[in-house]
């Protein structure tokens, strides 16, 4: 039951971190120097950005010892929150489906 409750989790979270990237591209798109960026790179840097600062506050939040894998973690998590962010929930389903079907 732990690693559905968990797993269940770190789906909220990833939703969570893609909603905030997006309401944040969309509003920064259109500003500055951000019209000259292209979407798709904004959304992985501000992913990555998001994500490990997110890792951070739960890290101290906990009182936590900061390790590496705690860090790499949360840097492969941001390229899920990047691709969820970009292409939404359905492409990784249809991703996930794919793979499960070839085992």
């Amino acid at each position: 039951m732990e690693l559905i409750a968990n797993g269940t989790q770190l789906i909220t979270i990833v939703g969570l971190l893609a909603f905030t990237v997006s309401v944040i591209t969309q509003v920064t798109k259109g500003i500055g120097l951000f019209r000259r960026i292209h979407t798709r790179l904004q959304v992985l840097v501000l992913s990555i950005v998001i994500t490990l600062l997110a890792a951070f506050a739960y890290i101290d939040m906990k009182n936590l010892e900061l390790c590496w894998y705690y860090i790499a973690g949360a840097a492969v998590l941001s390229f899920f929150v990047a691709f969820v962010a970009t292409y939404g929930w359905e492409k990784i389903v249809v991703l996930w489906d794919k793979y499960r079907e070839e085992k």
